[in-house]
């Protein structure tokens, strides 16, 4: 391996490997790269590369016409980063993908991959899922084992059934609750399960130097996906109308943040850290075992064990990925409610439980995104400066009205990784960076 470690990222620009791009990348280029030198031949590229990350994304569409905020647009001017369009559930496709890039005679291998693929949206069917998700992960894995890449890093998201109980009030009782990760936690929802599935079809292959990331709920600057920023979004539209902004549930339910910047920073260290240490021993030091959790379904458990034999339960190094705040519902609203200036409480507790039993919570979410899209429609005509193509939305699915909790520990991660965050604390001044990020490039409404 050369001084610095040979690059691939793969998918996530709607997520986060856009900021572990800026994380790796300076937008000027400047020296401080932390990517490997390489001698690519002139004939090769139309550039001179100093340094060479790669970028393939699972999408028919181009970063042209995909959002990317302005910070990371920058990056991707820089010709030492090769951006391809890449259908990833293709195998072919997938074998020209992790092709190196040429060096003289010989041809080098990537030293680290950053697999951030997967279908993030919630309302998509379970064969959709099992394409998008579970397939593309194994497809990809599969290529990386037979590449021999020093370090494969999983990026998987809080798609799971954590506890509900309210953070303790008192500071020797904190961790109470927290997943840890070797406790079993269920899959929420079609898209958890095929996520989670994605990650026992990945621990099962042979030779894969595996290391998976579950990060909490991920949110910075010109990001587009996750609660968090579906909330600030909502408490436009609040402030717009002038109406107190009110949450379900209660304050005390945990909602762990983790900053997109550390994210990057994170699972560059853990990369750095599997590539050092190999398979097996990070298995020894780390490794906890991805079971299989039956679905409900006949048919949906069917597909699983066509797809991968659901008695197999492959050991894997695993790490949580949250900030130190151990952030909750109320945290995220009492920062939005400052910056934006709107009166914030919970709803009692008749309406939780009302919430609680409703069967449907579909005609719930139609009638409140009825609300919030007639008031966004209003903002975006009204706003000056106008922003006609803005990529921001208050629509939230149905999956946002659930009583559903993201708490993880992230002892483990500190502990063995020894990383240190840039953003330990969800906050205020987080979500104003987050707003003026959007108004910088113009996107939102004023």
């Amino acid at each position: 391996m050369s001084q610095k470690p040979r690059v691939l990222v793969l998918g996530g620009l709607n997520v986060c490997s856009g900021q572990l791009l800026r994380y790796l990348v300076a937008p000027e280029g400047k020296p401080d790269l932390l990517v490997s030198p390489l001698e690519v031949p002139a004939k090769s590229c139309a550039y001179s590369l100093d340094f060479y990350v790669f970028i393939a994304y699972a999408s028919n569409l181009l970063a042209s016409v995909s959002y990317l905020g302005s910070r990371v647009r920058a990056v991707f001017d820089n010709p030492i980063i090769e951006y391809r369009q890449a259908n990833l559930a293709i195998p072919n496709i997938v074998s020209s993908v992790f092709e190196p890039p040429s060096s003289g005679a010989s041809e080098l291998s990537w030293d680290i991959v950053f697999d951030f693929t997967g279908e993030i949206r919630y309302e998509r069917s379970d064969d959709h899922h099992l394409q998008q998700t579970a397939k593309v992960a194994q497809l990809l894995g599969q290529e990386a084992a037979k590449r021999k890449v020093g370090a494969y890093v999983r990026i998987t998201h809080p798609f799971y059934h954590t506890s509900t109980s309210d953070k303790p009030s008192k500071e020797k009782d904190r961790a109470k609750g927290l997943t840890k990760e070797h406790e079993g936690v269920k899959p929420a929802s079609v898209r958890g399960y095929w996520w989670h599935e994605a990650l026992r079809a990945l621990a099962a292959i042979q030779g894969l130097n595996l290391v998976i990331v579950r990060v909490g709920a991920a949110y910075g600057p010109q990001q587009t996906f996750g609660t968090v920023h579906s909330r600030i979004i909502v408490g436009r539209v609040y402030q717009y109308r002038q109406w107190e902004m009110k949450y379900l549930w209660t304050p005390g339910l945990r909602y762990n943040t983790v900053h997109a910047w550390d994210v990057a920073g994170a699972v560059w260290e853990v990369g750095k850290w599997m590539l050092a240490t190999g398979r097996a021993q990070a298995d020894e030091i780390a490794g906890e075992t991805i079971q299989h959790f039956p679905a409900k379904a006949k048919d949906v458990e069917e597909k699983a064990a066509a797809f991968l034999d659901t008695k197999i339960e492959p050991k894997a190094p695993l790490f949580n990925l949250v900030d130190d705040g151990d952030t909750t519902l109320k945290d995220i609203g009492e920062a939005i409610s400052e910056v934006l200036e709107l009166d914030f409480s919970f709803y009692g507790m008749l309406t939780n439980a009302s919430m609680s039993i409703k069967k449907d919570l579909q005609d719930i979410a139609n009638e409140t995104n009825d609300e919030h899209m007639e008031s966004w429609g209003e903002l975006i005509l009204n706003s000056s400066p106008p922003v006609p193509l803005t990529p921001l939305t208050p629509f939230v699915d149905t999956h946002y009205l659930y009583k559903y909790s993201v708490a993880y520990s992230n002892e483990k991660l500190k502990r063995i990784i020894g990383y240190k965050f840039k953003y330990p604390k969800f906050g205020a001044e987080q979500v104003g960076d987050i707003v003026r990020s959007f108004q910088e490039e113009g996107t939102w409404p004023n």
